[in-house]
Formats: structure tokens, C-alpha cells, sequence
């Protein structure tokens, strides 16, 4: 049987995993291009118009986990990006491979996992992560992809 290894936030041995892990990307969003601290930051303001004070709120703050709780306040729930729910999962995917093959220390660290099947292991997470047991695990399906192909 195959190792498996789990991660959910930017802490320990595999912490280079998490999307929330300091690896800044830079990406073209509506034509211009923008730096992002983390996969995480990317993901979060793609929810949102760059001409939304919400998408400069996101690209402003420091911390991944405020980025991410400041989107489940009520004023960030509406007027998203038309497309994004349906589009998330590419979004998470363009991040990931951003992340990847823009810092070569984050690639190195990803293939020295070997054949590990790679879990995200958040509790409250069941789509992009594994949850409690019955998640689909897409983010660590989208890791084992951009491993799979370096």
C-alpha cells in the first residue's frame, strides 16, 4: 500500500502543502497582472472583480487564514465574480500550478513526496479536502496531478 500523507495547514513536516504555505505567486487576473502572497490569497480574491474594494482588501492582508475568514463574512457572500462557483476548482487548479512553477524550493519539496497519496486532512473540509473520511480530496488530487507531470 501506498504511503499517504496528510496535511491542512501550513504546519509541519508537509507544510509546504497547504495552500495557505508562503510561496507568493504572480498571476494575470483581468489583464493586468498581480502578486499574491499565497495559492490561498489567489483563490480568495478570484472571487471577486479587481475593481471590487474586496479583491484589494484580500491582496492587502498579510495573514492567509484572515484572507480566508474575511470571505465568509456576510458582506463578502454577494455580488461575487460571475462563473466562480462553477469555475472554483480551475481557479484552485491555475493556483496550484502557479505555486509550483514559480518557486522551484516548493517543487523540490512536492516531489520528494515520492508516489505518497496526498490528503488534505481538514475536518471541516469534504470537497477540496478529505473531511472526516468522506471528502473528494480535489486539492490533494490537483498536487498528485502537478507531481505526476514535474
Amino acid at each position: 500500500m501506498k504511503k499517504e500523507i496528510r496535511f491542512c495547514l501550513p504546519v509541519g513536516e508537509y507544510w509546504f502543502l497547504s495552500p495557505h504555505s508562503l510561496f507568493p505567486i504572480e498571476m494575470e487576473v483581468d489583464g493586468k497582472k498581480y502578486k499574491f502572497l499565497t495559492a490561498e490569497h489567489y483563490y480568495q480574491a478570484m472571487k471577486f472583480e479587481t475593481t471590487d474594494r474586496r479583491f484589494s482588501d484580500i491582496l492587502n492582508t498579510s495573514d492567509s487564514n484572515e484572507v480566508r475568514l474575511l470571505t465568509k463574512k456576510p458582506e463578502y457572500r454577494d455580488n461575487r465574480r460571475s462563473g466562480f462557483d462553477k469555475d472554483r476548482f480551475d481557479i484552485m487548479k491555475r493556483a496550484q500550478i502557479a505555486k509550483f512553477s514559480q518557486n522551484q524550493d516548493a517543487m523540490v519539496l512536492l516531489r520528494s513526496t515520492g508516489d505518497a497519496v496526498l490528503v488534505k486532512h481538514c475536518n471541516p473540509c469534504t470537497m477540496c479536502g478529505f473531511g472526516e473520511g468522506s471528502g473528494k480530496n480535489i486539492l490533494g488530487k490537483i498536487l498528485m496531478e502537478i507531481r505526476d507531470a514535474a
